[in-house]
């Protein structure tokens, strides 16, 4: 009984510490990252869009972080990016360019 007790505690700690935590500084590098990950990108469009697809997209952006900071990024949850830098409206400036 009292390992279950103590296993909803720890459970509860990581859940309202722990996993807040992690994800902060997780957010905090990419926004540190990110000028030169899409400065990167930048430089890749729009040729990227002939030849690669959504996951091979997300990779090159995993690789670029990974490149950057030395650290593993292929299991880093890589959404706040995304949020930040969306490709669709990118692609949609491309593709309605006015003269």
């Amino acid at each position: 009984m009292h390992t279950l007790v103590f296993s909803f505690i720890l459970l509860g700690f990581f859940e309202s510490v722990i996993k807040p935590a992690a994800t902060y500084f997780v957010k905090r590098k990419i926004v540190y990252w990110t000028p030169l990950v899409l400065s990167y990108l930048d430089d890749l469009l729009p040729s990227v869009f002939n030849f690669k697809d959504s996951v091979d997209l997300d990779k090159l952006v995993r690789d670029k972080f990974s490149e950057l900071t030395g650290e593993d990024w292929s299991k880093v949850n890589i959404d706040y990016f995304w949020q930040i830098y969306d490709p669709r409206i990118t692609l949609s400036k491309l593709t309605n360019v006015e003269d």
